[in-house]
């Protein structure tokens, strides 16, 4: 009796930010419960062992919650491995947060600064109104004044008129003097917005600067963030072993993390590359998206899933 032939078939799937490409699911789908193990997070991550098994066990849920159905274990040990594996993927993840994160305090600092600009502004155009409103008063006087003196003119001026005329003079020198010293004044602060407003700018055009600088440094190019791969060993045509594993090479935060190691997860359960974008199973994403925040899958996952794995969805 011939013995079965041994063959031994490497699988691999790929999520990957960019370009996208044919990702493949597991060669043996469905296989659950699966476990999977947290087995090694390189140093240089900035995320704990109990981060990680939570990040995995919040991956593990998105699916659940679909499907009605445990279908994985999270463990330290005793599974398939989770590895946590740093390069220059993730360096260059980092210095761009880094970046990012200057470079939004840059911008927060400048919208403080058009704010307190703006009030400023507004304040010191009230001021000027003030100050021509009260020209035109002095202005008013002024010409009462003149009239009343005009009446006397070529006449004997009483005394107790000539008195009258005499304070009201004085006063109107003495509100000119203020008048002149509110102007100078205005003048300075005039001045000091002018001096405000170019440094403003100057400012602006230097985080134009700073963030085309960003977008030379740190190009949007494909890069893959994970991988499943499996290593499936087959006899007489049924598999008789498997051995999977999950690798994370990038993330810029957990809600990342939870969707990159939910779209690696999906491989395992069978499932290849969604179409179009926003599916935990589509090949290309961004940081931020609804699907980790809501904490359920798409309605896309949901027929990938239950087409793959009917016996999976209640």
């Amino acid at each position: 009796m011939l013995a079965g032939l041994l063959l031994a078939v490497p699988v691999a799937a790929q999520s990957t930010r960019g370009a996208p490409r044919s990702g493949l699911g597991s060669a043996v789908p469905c296989a659950v419960p699966m476990r999977w193990s947290v087995e090694r997070i390189d140093r240089q991550f900035d995320v704990s062992a109990e981060e990680a098994l939570r990040a995995a066990r919040a991956s593990a849920a998105l699916w659940e919650s679909a499907s009605g159905t445990d279908l994985f274990e999270i463990s330290f040990d005793g599974g398939a491995p989770i590895l946590l594996e740093y390069d220059e993927r993730q360096a260059t993840v980092v210095a761009r947060k880094e970046r990012e994160e200057a470079l939004d305090e840059r911008r927060a600092e400048i919208e403080r600064r058009r704010g307190a600009l703006e009030a400023a502004s507004d304040e010191h155009d009230d001021a000027l109104a003030r100050y021509q409103q009260q020209v035109e008063a002095h202005r008013r006087v002024v010409d009462a004044y003149n009239a009343d003196v005009q009446r006397w003119s070529g006449q004997e001026i009483p005394p107790a008129v000539e008195a009258e005329l005499d304070r009201r003079r004085r006063e109107i020198d003495a509100s000119a003097q203020e008048l002149q010293t509110r102007q100078r004044a205005l003048d300075q602060r005039s001045q000091v917005l002018r001096r405000e407003v170019d440094d403003f700018n100057d400012r602006v055009t230097s985080l134009a600067e700073q963030e085309r600088a960003f977008a030379r440094d740190f190009p949007v190019t494909a890069s893959e963030s994970g991988t499943y791969d499996e290593t499936v060993t087959w006899e007489n045509g049924r598999p008789v072993s498997v051995r999977r594993r999950i690798r994370i090479y990038q993330f810029s935060s957990f809600d990342d993390l939870v969707l990159v190691l939910a779209h690696e997860m999906g491989h395992a359960l069978g499932l290849g590359h969604a179409p179009g974008r926003g599916a935990v199973m589509s090949e290309v994403f961004t940081t931020g998206l609804d699907i980790v925040s809501s904490g359920r899958v798409t309605s896309v996952d949901e027929r990938m899933l239950g087409g793959r794995c009917p016996e999976l969805v209640r």
